[in-house]
């Protein structure tokens, strides 16, 4: 189960890896209006 999770995390941080770029600029600003809002 452990190499389950481990897969699904490192899945998971390539895909925002992928976005991150994408997301790097509107990414703070969609954090900000979820914790304000």
């Amino acid at each position: 189960m452990a190499r389950q999770f481990s897969s699904a995390s490192l899945y998971l941080l390539e895909q925002i890896g992928r976005r991150g770029e994408q997301m790097r600029a509107t990414g703070p600003q969609l954090l900000f209006i979820r914790f304000k809002g």
